[in-house]
């Protein structure tokens, strides 16, 4: 393999791990939210909104 090809393999790596992690995490605040929606202040929903950066 060429050094363009050991780039363009290094960068889909990467692509796919920061996707990997950010599917990962939405999953976690989704898991949460479904579990604990009936008793999350609304300060609670703020900072979710805050972190998500909506």
């Amino acid at each position: 393999m060429d050094k363009e090809g050991q780039v363009s393999l290094f960068w889909q790596l990467i692509t796919s791990i920061y996707f990997y992690r950010v599917d990962r995490e939405g999953k976690k605040e989704m898991t949460h939210l479904l579990k604990y929606w009936t008793t999350m202040r609304s300060q609670d929903f703020l900072d979710l909104k805050q972190k998500l950066g909506v």
